[in-house]
């Protein structure tokens, strides 16, 4: 047989075969589409109610009766992967299952732990791990870890070893200092028991925030030295991000000590220093405009500032909304009178970083001499938080 012969038959063998796995393909393309739309549009219904509550009551309700149960669409994901094994939808499906863990307590909770070990074992190839490792920096369970370290240690590309490296040392330093919260507030310990597990709890509070942090500083050093020429969204390089982690690991900020001086810019571009309002007790507040509790903080913070007007405050935002059309739009809309600095990129951006800000809304109150007096995370009581800015103002007033 000629060689042009011999072409043509493999190509004749080939082309069903061919054809066979694009039509699997798409049937788990369609299949993952399919299943994802159903969770984003009952997940649109439930924030949709959740921001139009008022009451903690009819939050409870809300939260009861629309948000959709993360373990009911896990086995569906899973039931996908397994199914279509080879398909680029399989990686999707498992990928889905690691960002949206279920209660550690469930049943189903096993999957994401399933989930990770077959992304290791059949798909460390796969670009789309890269992203993976980046949303994990806040994962908390062994299986994340061990992947995050597979994945640094033996990413088949560099781009994969970069994002895990700079993932797990960003995942130990948050560990570290949850790791203080839970030894010391036990009501906290069983909130994350509800939704981690007690596994994974008592393994955390096993650990020693002096190990964690001298190991995530090491791993920033790594990440700095050898990927520091590479491009980062919000960074500009790798270099400029472990910048940014380790001076938060070496100069941290804690209360009842002075405020690093924040400079940035404001929506408009323009720049802005937080020693641009000196002698001034300072509220500041980081927030998006997409989640739904910054958003219901706004009635309450147009009326402090309306009632503090002409004393010695300010209200000042730091948000990482990605777009800032957006973001201005929404300023306009909620007719928001303070400033703002811009840190686009989620809680990932560079002033939020420095600030170790890793969720929505954060505040820092500053007193008029500079010192961090208060931390909330998540919005505090209002009374109690205006009867402490009062109090500050009192003490800058006496000055």
């Amino acid at each position: 047989m000629t060689r042009l012969g011999v072409l043509l038959l493999t190509c004749l063998l080939l082309s069903p075969l061919t054809a066979q796995d694009q039509a699997t393909n798409d049937r788990a393309a369609r299949a993952y589409r399919e299943l994802n739309e159903e969770f984003n549009e009952a997940m649109g219904k439930f924030h949709k109610a959740f921001e139009a509550t008022k009451t903690a009551d009819e939050k409870k309700k809300v939260f009861e009766t629309l948000q959709p149960r993360t373990d009911y669409y896990t086995p569906k994901f899973m039931a996908l992967a397994t199914r279509y094994p080879k398909s680029n939808a399989a990686v999707d499906a498992l990928v889905w299952v690691v960002t949206h863990p279920v209660g550690g307590e469930s049943p189903r909770a096993g999957l994401r732990d399933k989930a990770l070990d077959l992304l290791l074992a059949e798909h460390l190839k796969d670009r789309r791990l890269g992203m993976l490792c980046t949303r994990m920096v806040h994962s908390l369970d062994e299986a994340s870890e061990k992947f995050l370290r597979q994945a640094s240690a033996k990413g088949p590309t560099f781009g994969i070893q970069a994002r895990a490296c700079a993932s797990l040392a960003h995942n130990l330093k948050f560990r570290a200092r949850l790791v203080r919260s839970l030894k010391d507030d036990a009501e906290a310990a069983k909130d994350y028991e509800r939704s981690l597990g007690k596994a994974t709890v008592a393994r955390l509070q096993k650990g020693d925030p002096k190990t964690l942090l001298a190991e995530s500083e090491k791993l920033f050093l790594v990440v700095s030295e050898k990927y520091g020429e590479m491009a980062h969204p919000l960074h500009g390089t790798m270099s400029e991000l472990a910048r940014w982690h380790l001076l938060s690991i070496r100069r941290p900020i804690t209360l009842d000590k002075p405020s690093p001086n924040l400079v940035g810019e404001d929506l408009d571009g323009k720049k802005m220093a937080l020693r641009d309002f000196p002698d001034k007790v300072i509220l500041l507040d980081f927030n998006a405009s997409y989640f739904p509790p910054c958003r219901q903080m706004l009635d309450y913070e147009r009326k402090l500032v309306a009632r503090l007007a002409g004393k010695p405050f300010v209200l000042i935002g730091v948000n990482g909304d990605g777009d800032k059309a957006v973001i201005r739009k929404y300023v306009k809309d909620e007719k928001i009178t303070w400033r703002m600095w811009y840190d686009g990129g989620g809680t990932a951006g560079p002033i939020a970083t420095r600030w170790e800000v890793d969720t929505w809304p954060t505040l820092f109150l500053i007193d008029a001499k500079g010192v961090v007096r208060s931390i909330y995370e998540g919005w505090p009581d209002a009374k109690a938080l205006d009867a402490e800015i009062d109090k500050l103002l009192a003490e800058a007033t006496k000055k």
